[in-house]
Protein backbone atom coordinates (compact mmCIF):
# COMPACT_ATOMS: atom_id res chain seq x y z
CA UNK A 1 0.00 0.00 0.00
CA UNK A 2 1.08 3.48 -1.40
CA UNK A 3 0.73 6.77 1.04
CA UNK A 4 0.56 9.74 -0.66
CA UNK A 5 -0.96 11.97 1.98
CA UNK A 6 -2.17 10.98 5.81
CA UNK A 7 -3.75 12.50 8.92
CA UNK A 8 -0.86 13.78 11.54
CA UNK A 9 -3.31 12.34 14.16
CA UNK A 10 -3.87 8.92 12.71
CA UNK A 11 -0.10 8.45 13.36
CA UNK A 12 -0.26 9.76 17.09
CA UNK A 13 -3.26 7.38 17.81
CA UNK A 14 -0.47 4.28 15.92
CA UNK A 15 1.83 5.56 18.52
CA UNK A 16 0.04 6.27 21.46
CA UNK A 17 -1.90 2.69 21.26
CA UNK A 18 1.96 1.34 20.50
CA UNK A 19 2.68 3.23 23.82
CA UNK A 20 -0.34 1.84 25.71
CA UNK A 21 0.39 -1.33 25.52
CA UNK A 22 4.10 -1.20 26.19
CA UNK A 23 2.80 0.54 29.43
CA UNK A 24 2.67 4.00 28.80
CA UNK A 25 -1.09 4.90 29.05
CA UNK A 26 -0.95 8.56 29.01
CA UNK A 27 2.20 8.96 26.59
CA UNK A 28 2.61 12.63 25.62
CA UNK A 29 5.39 12.93 23.00
CA UNK A 30 3.47 11.09 20.97
CA UNK A 31 2.03 14.15 19.07
CA UNK A 32 5.61 15.78 19.22
CA UNK A 33 6.79 12.42 17.42
CA UNK A 34 4.19 12.07 14.84
CA UNK A 35 4.61 15.75 13.78
CA UNK A 36 8.51 14.64 13.45
CA UNK A 37 7.69 12.18 11.18
CA UNK A 38 5.43 14.23 9.25
CA UNK A 39 8.14 16.79 9.12
CA UNK A 40 10.79 14.65 8.03
CA UNK A 41 8.07 13.24 5.09
CA UNK A 42 7.24 17.06 3.94
CA UNK A 43 11.20 18.62 4.26
CA UNK A 44 13.80 15.71 3.78
CA UNK A 45 12.35 12.75 2.19
CA UNK A 46 12.81 12.55 -1.01
CA UNK A 47 10.26 10.56 -2.81
CA UNK A 48 6.18 11.87 -3.06
CA UNK A 49 4.79 8.52 -1.80
CA UNK A 50 5.72 6.19 0.81
CA UNK A 51 4.96 2.65 1.60
CA UNK A 52 2.74 1.75 4.86
CA UNK A 53 5.53 -0.64 6.17
CA UNK A 54 8.40 2.16 4.76
CA UNK A 55 6.42 4.51 7.33
CA UNK A 56 6.26 2.30 9.93
CA UNK A 57 9.86 1.02 9.91
CA UNK A 58 10.91 5.11 9.92
CA UNK A 59 8.47 5.45 12.99
CA UNK A 60 10.32 3.06 14.86
CA UNK A 61 13.78 3.07 13.79
CA UNK A 62 12.81 7.60 15.43
CA UNK A 63 11.59 5.46 18.62
CA UNK A 64 14.66 3.24 18.61
CA UNK A 65 16.56 6.05 18.53
CA UNK A 66 14.83 8.37 21.54
CA UNK A 67 15.24 5.41 23.86
CA UNK A 68 11.71 4.29 23.13
CA UNK A 69 12.46 0.56 21.94
CA UNK A 70 9.76 -0.71 24.38
CA UNK A 71 6.84 1.62 22.69
CA UNK A 72 8.36 0.72 18.97
CA UNK A 73 8.49 -3.35 19.64
CA UNK A 74 4.87 -2.49 20.32
CA UNK A 75 3.74 -0.46 17.17
CA UNK A 76 1.32 -1.97 15.08
CA UNK A 77 1.35 -1.27 11.06
CA UNK A 78 -2.36 0.00 10.72
CA UNK A 79 -3.57 1.91 7.23
CA UNK A 80 -4.96 4.97 7.18
CA UNK A 81 -8.87 6.10 8.05
CA UNK A 82 -10.81 5.47 4.34
CA UNK A 83 -12.67 8.28 3.91
CA UNK A 84 -16.16 6.75 1.95
CA UNK A 85 -18.66 8.80 0.28
CA UNK A 86 -21.86 7.66 1.05
CA UNK A 87 -23.92 9.93 -1.96
CA UNK A 88 -21.39 8.50 -4.11
CA UNK A 89 -21.88 4.79 -3.43
CA UNK A 90 -25.86 5.90 -3.44
CA UNK A 91 -25.84 7.80 -6.92
CA UNK A 92 -23.92 4.11 -7.95
CA UNK A 93 -27.02 2.01 -6.81
CA UNK A 94 -29.27 1.36 -9.97
CA UNK A 95 -32.63 2.69 -9.60
CA UNK A 96 -32.03 4.59 -6.30
CA UNK A 97 -33.20 0.71 -4.68
CA UNK A 98 -32.02 1.01 -1.10
CA UNK A 99 -31.42 -2.39 -0.67
CA UNK A 100 -29.30 -2.20 -3.74
CA UNK A 101 -27.20 0.49 -1.64
CA UNK A 102 -26.90 -1.47 1.65
CA UNK A 103 -25.78 -4.46 -0.72
CA UNK A 104 -23.11 -2.17 -2.13
CA UNK A 105 -22.00 -0.35 1.12
CA UNK A 106 -21.34 -3.82 2.45
CA UNK A 107 -19.22 -5.25 -0.18
CA UNK A 108 -17.31 -1.98 0.18
CA UNK A 109 -16.98 -2.18 3.88
CA UNK A 110 -15.91 -6.02 3.43
CA UNK A 111 -13.43 -5.56 0.96
CA UNK A 112 -11.60 -2.70 2.73
CA UNK A 113 -11.38 -5.34 5.82
CA UNK A 114 -10.06 -8.25 4.02
CA UNK A 115 -7.17 -5.73 2.95
CA UNK A 116 -6.36 -4.63 6.36
CA UNK A 117 -8.32 -1.13 6.91
CA UNK A 118 -10.08 -0.56 9.97
CA UNK A 119 -11.03 2.86 10.34
CA UNK A 120 -13.71 4.01 8.44
CA UNK A 121 -14.87 7.49 7.67
CA UNK A 122 -18.11 7.65 5.90
CA UNK A 123 -19.49 11.31 4.82
CA UNK A 124 -22.64 13.13 2.63
CA UNK A 125 -25.16 11.23 4.85
CA UNK A 126 -28.20 13.92 3.94
CA UNK A 127 -26.89 14.06 0.55
CA UNK A 128 -27.10 10.22 0.03
CA UNK A 129 -30.18 10.06 1.91
CA UNK A 130 -31.78 12.93 -0.20
CA UNK A 131 -30.54 10.72 -3.59
CA UNK A 132 -32.42 7.63 -2.43
CA UNK A 133 -35.41 9.25 -1.78
CA UNK A 134 -35.54 11.89 -4.39
CA UNK A 135 -36.03 14.69 -2.02
CA UNK A 136 -35.28 18.07 -2.46
CA UNK A 137 -36.27 18.39 1.10
CA UNK A 138 -35.01 16.72 4.51
CA UNK A 139 -38.49 15.10 5.72
CA UNK A 140 -38.79 12.67 8.30
CA UNK A 141 -38.52 9.56 5.74
CA UNK A 142 -35.28 11.03 5.10
CA UNK A 143 -34.53 11.26 8.74
CA UNK A 144 -35.68 7.61 9.02
CA UNK A 145 -33.62 6.29 6.60
CA UNK A 146 -30.43 8.10 7.51
CA UNK A 147 -31.09 6.61 10.81
CA UNK A 148 -30.91 3.01 9.36
CA UNK A 149 -27.86 3.51 7.42
CA UNK A 150 -26.60 4.88 10.74
CA UNK A 151 -27.41 1.70 12.62
CA UNK A 152 -26.36 -0.31 9.64
CA UNK A 153 -23.21 0.76 9.48
CA UNK A 154 -22.74 0.94 13.53
CA UNK A 155 -23.72 -2.86 13.67
CA UNK A 156 -20.68 -3.43 10.78
CA UNK A 157 -18.31 -1.69 12.98
CA UNK A 158 -18.69 -4.41 15.25
CA UNK A 159 -18.78 -7.29 12.87
CA UNK A 160 -17.85 -10.46 14.85
CA UNK A 161 -16.56 -11.73 11.93
CA UNK A 162 -13.53 -9.79 12.25
CA UNK A 163 -11.69 -9.19 15.35
CA UNK A 164 -10.32 -6.07 15.25
CA UNK A 165 -11.38 -2.93 16.48
CA UNK A 166 -13.26 -0.83 13.83
CA UNK A 167 -13.91 3.08 14.37
CA UNK A 168 -16.31 4.34 12.52
CA UNK A 169 -16.92 8.13 11.78
CA UNK A 170 -20.06 9.65 10.00
CA UNK A 171 -20.55 13.23 8.74
CA UNK A 172 -23.97 14.74 6.90
CA UNK A 173 -21.10 16.62 4.71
Amino acid sequence: MMLTSYETEWLRECILHAAKEAGHPEWWPAGDVARGVENYLRHHFDGSTITLTELFDRLSATLNKIGCSDIASHLRQTPPPVSLSLHEIAKETDNKLEILFFKSLYAQLQSLRDVGFESFRFRELRPCVKHLRSAKQWRNDCRQLAAEITQFLSSQSSNGQHSLPCELVITDH
